[in-house]
């Protein structure tokens, strides 16, 4: 009998089994419903999205996207550090507090 792991990291369309379900996700993008993509570096056009973040992998490793140079540029103004969760909730419950104080 499968395990539910194992359900979960096949393919709707044609039940072949994965190790992921990134891996599903590729081959479904690859196989099931490819639609031509272009290489953002070289305009060179793809069948599926998945071949060509292959190319690009290996033809212009140093290529960074327009998005990613704005995120790392934010990252970079904030610190370099992301806030977790908690400390957000704390000084959200802070302000909240301060502001119940307050009046």
């Amino acid at each position: 009998m499968l395990g539910e792991c194992e359900i979960e990291n096949s393919c709707q369309f044609c039940q072949k089994m994965f190790k992921s379900k990134t891996h599903v996700r590729t081959h479904i993008e690859d196989l099931h419903f490819p639609m031509e993509t272009p290489c953002p570096c070289c305009e060179k056009i793809f069948l599926s999205k998945p071949k060509m973040l292959r190319h690009k992998s290996k033809k212009h490793p140093g290529y960074e996207s327009e998005f990613k140079k704005k995120r790392r540029k934010n990252k970079k103004k904030q610190g370099g550090k992301k806030e977790s969760k908690k400390a957000l909730a704390d000084a959200a419950a802070a302000t909240t507090e301060a502001a119940v104080v307050a009046t």
